[in-house]
């Protein structure tokens, strides 16, 4: 669970497994969408910048 500000009742709330509807990995931007207490549709990234390239791993074969 996690606390996350929903853009429409304009609260903080704690958001429950139970109200996450979708996960995807996107452009190496973790993402989630979950129905708020308020019953809006939010959607929470992990804050990485669309486009930001990851550090390269050294090729270790």
């Amino acid at each position: 669970m996690f606390v996350n500000h929903c853009t429409s009742c304009d609260k903080k709330m704690l958001i429950f497994p139970s109200q996450v509807t979708g996960m995807a990995q996107i452009d190496g931007v973790n993402a989630m969408t979950y129905t708020c207490w308020c019953g809006s549709e939010q959607l929470w990234h992990d804050g990485a910048k669309v486009g930001q390239t990851e550090p390269a791993l050294a090729d270790i074969s």
